[in-house]
C-alpha cells in the first residue's frame, strides 16, 4: 500500500507540478482585485457581498490569505489549488474508509479522482478553479462528518461547501437518501443522530440561501444568457458529463472484470448501499450545472465524487473474485504512468494561456511604466490560439492595475480589427499579438 501510495503521488506531481503556478487567467484578476484583506471589516464585507456577483466568500477569503502572503507571485496560488486538490483526493479515501471499505479500495477512489482526465488539470492549473476544489473538499468532510453521525461537524462542513460554490446545494438531500439507504443496518442511537446531522444540514442551508439572497449575487433570473438554465441542452450535457465523469470509472472496472471469476463475483450489502449512495451524488452534483448551456469540466469535480464511491465498491467486489491478483496491480499503477503524458498534452492549451498572459503583462507593464500613458490599443488576432482573448478574456484593463497600479492608463480597448495608421497621440500606445506575446506597434 505505501509503496503504491507514493508511486501515485509521483505521477500526480509530474502531471501537475510543471504547468502549476505559471500565470494567471481572465477570472484570477477579479478575485484576487476583489478579495483583498484589510482587517476584520474586509472579513464581514467578504460574508455580505458579492464583488464577483458569485456569492463565494470561502473563496474570496483563500485568494486574500494568498495575496496578503504572496502579493501577484503565481507559483503559490497554483500550489494552493494543488494542495486543495491532494486534499480533496486524501478526503475521499478517508471517505471510502468511512464507509467500510478496505485501504486499498479507499487509494483506488481516490487516485481515479486525482488523475482524472476532466476536471481535476483544470481546476488546479487555473487558480478561479479552487472554488470546485474547495467545494469538493468541504462536501467531502461533510459526507465523512455524517457518516460518523456528528451533526455539528456536518452543518460547518456543507457551510463551508455552499460558502465555496452554488453545486453543494443539494447535499442534504444526498444525506437524506443515504440515511434511508442505511435505516435497515442502523441502530436507534445512531439513526437519531443521523436525522440531527441532516437537520443540521439542511438548517446551514437555509442560513446559506438567506446571505446570499442578502449579498446581490446573480441569480438565475439575473444571470447572463449562457447561465440560464435551459432543458433544451440537458440530453447533450447529460452526455458530456456522463463521460467526463465515468469514463474512466468504466475502464478501470472493465480491466478489472477481466480478471475476474464470474462463480465467485457477488455484490455484498455494503456494496450495494455505497453504488446506490455515489449514484445519488453523481446525479445531485450535476443537478445545478447539467441545464446550463454553458459547459465546464470544473462541473465534474464535486460529482466525480459519486463515480469514486461507485469505483470502490464495484472494484471490491472484483478484488475478492480475483485469483491473479498482481497483473491487476502492476497494469493499474502502469496505467496511472502512462496517464503522465496525456495529461500533459491536455494541459498544453492551459498552460500556453498562462504563459501568453504573464509575458503580456511584463512586457506593457515595462513600456506603460516608463511615462504617463492615457489610452492603450491591443491588437488581437482570433485566428491565434492563445489570443489575448483567451489568456484574459476582458480582465485585461484589471489586470494592469493590479501589476502597475496607479500608471495604468485609464483606457484600454483590446481590438481583433485589423491595425490602421499608426497612432500620433504622445500619450497611446498600440501593441500587437506576436506569438507568445506582445510587440509595440512603432510610432509613425
Amino acid at each position: 500500500m505505501w509503496w503504491a501510495l507514493i508511486w501515485v503521488a509521483g505521477c500526480a506531481g509530474a502531471i501537475y507540478l510543471p504547468d502549476c503556478g505559471l500565470g494567471f487567467l481572465k477570472d484570477d484578476y477579479g478575485w484576487i482585485a476583489s478579495s483583498r484583506l484589510d482587517g476584520w471589516a474586509s472579513l464581514i464585507r467578504l460574508l455580505q457581498t458579492a464583488p464577483t456577483q458569485f456569492y463565494r466568500p470561502v473563496v474570496s477569503l483563500s485568494f486574500g490569505v494568498d495575496t496578503a502572503l504572496f502579493a501577484l507571485h503565481p507559483l503559490p496560488y497554483g500550489l494552493t489549488n494543488l494542495g486543495l486538490a491532494v486534499a480533496s483526493a486524501v478526503a475521499i479515501g478517508m471517505l471510502v474508509r468511512r464507509l467500510g471499505f478496505a485501504s486499498g479500495a479507499a487509494l483506488l477512489a481516490a487516485s481515479a479522482w486525482l488523475l482524472n482526465f476532466h476536471g481535476i488539470g483544470v481546476a488546479v492549473l487555473w487558480m478561479s478553479g479552487r472554488t470546485s476544489l474547495l467545494a469538493t473538499l468541504f462536501a467531502v468532510c461533510a459526507a465523512m462528518a455524517f457518516s460518523a453521525s456528528r451533526p455539528i461537524a456536518t452543518g460547518v462542513c456543507t457551510l463551508l461547501a455552499l460558502l465555496s460554490k452554488e453545486e453543494p446545494i443539494l447535499l442534504p438531500t444526498v444525506f437524506a437518501v443515504w440515511t434511508l439507504v442505511d435505516r435497515s443496518t442502523l441502530k436507534a442511537a445512531v439513526e437519531r443522530k443521523k436525522v440531527w446531522a441532516l437537520v443540521s444540514a439542511g438548517a446551514v442551508t437555509a442560513v446559506y440561501l438567506v446571505l446570499r439572497w442578502r449579498s446581490g449575487a446573480m441569480t438565475p433570473a439575473t444571470a447572463p444568457d449562457y447561465y440560464h438554465y435551459r432543458l433544451s441542452v440537458v440530453p447533450i450535457n447529460a452526455l458530456h458529463y456522463l463521460d467526463r465523469s465515468l469514463t474512466l470509472t468504466a475502464g478501470l472496472l472493465i480491466l478489472g472484470a477481466l480478471f475476474v471469476r464470474r462463480d465467485r463475483w457477488h455484490l455484498t450489502a455494503l456494496e450495494r448501499s455505497t453504488i446506490v449512495k455515489g449514484i445519488v451524488w453523481l446525479v445531485c452534483g450535476f443537478a445545478l450545472t447539467i441545464m446550463i448551456p454553458v459547459r465546464s469540466s470544473l462541473y465534474v469535480c464535486l460529482p466525480a465524487v459519486g463515480s469514486a464511491l461507485i469505483l470502490a465498491a464495484v472494484a471490491s467486489a472484483e478484488w475478492r473474485a480475483m485469483e491473479r491478483r498482481r497483473p491487476v496491480v502492476i497494469a493499474l499503477l502502469l496505467l496511472s504512468l502512462i496517464s503522465v503524458p496525456v495529461h500533459w498534452a491536455r494541459n498544453r492549451e492551459l498552460r500556453n494561456e498562462q504563459l501568453l498572459a504573464t509575458n503580456v503583462l511584463r512586457v506593457m507593464s515595462n513600456r506603460l511604466t516608463a511615462g504617463p500613458i492615457r489610452r492603450v490599443v491591443v491588437y488581437d488576432t482570433a485566428a491565434e490560439h492563445p489570443s489575448i482573448a483567451d489568456a484574459f478574456g476582458g480582465a485585461l484593463p484589471v489586470a494592469l492595475r493590479l501589476v502597475i497600479g496607479d500608471k495604468a492608463p485609464a483606457d484600454v480597448v483590446v481590438t481583433f480589427e485589423e491595425p490602421g495608421a499608426s497612432r500620433s497621440a504622445p500619450d497611446e500606445v498600440e501593441f500587437m499579438l506576436a506569438g507568445m506575446t506582445v510587440v509595440e506597434r512603432s510610432p509613425r
